[in-house]
């Protein structure tokens, strides 16, 4: 009851609403809050909770860009369980990521959308999670994708 928490929810995809109109969400959070007394939640939502379910407490809303597409592959090849050696990452980094944009200092975000990138019609599922530069849809990918598919994708080079 008197511990220090920071619980970290990633509600991002989640329905708050339930079909009688309750926020079983905010319903989860105000027990939640009123249960203990040193906790700290951050929330990770599409949009900011709605007013009407007010736990009690202050919201601090923080907006956050995608991650570029060299820091979705990193993240990626540390995540996935079939990335062993340097030698794979830096395959797939070079599958998403030209030498150009991994040695420029001034590129905050991809250079490139999902669009621009050639055969976008054809892209793969695993090319639009990368770019997509979602953490959690690139940690999901990850720890769920079969060993062949990263093999083909290490294999496959964008030209």
């Amino acid at each position: 009851r008197d511990a220090r928490v920071l619980l970290v929810l990633d509600a991002a995809q989640c329905e708050r609403r339930s079909s009688s109109g309750c926020d079983e969400f905010a319903c989860f959070l105000k027990g939640i809050f009123q249960g203990t007394k040193h906790v700290r939640v951050l929330l990770i939502l599409d949009a900011p909770l709605d007013r009407s379910s007010d736990v009690g407490v202050a919201e601090c809303v923080y907006s956050l860009y995608p991650l570029d597409v060299e820091s979705s592959v990193r993240l990626f090849n540390f995540c996935c369980p079939h990335v062993q050696t340097e030698e794979d990452g830096r395959h797939l980094l070079e599958r998403f990521v030209s030498d150009e944009e991994r040695t420029s200092e001034n590129i905050v975000y991809a250079t490139h959308t999902h669009a621009d990138l050639p055969r976008a019609g054809k892209r793969s599922n695993v090319d639009k999670v990368i770019h997509s530069g979602i953490p959690s849809r690139i940690f999901k990918l990850a720890h769920s994708i079969p060993k062949e598919e990263v093999i083909e994708v290490k294999s496959t080079l964008v030209g």
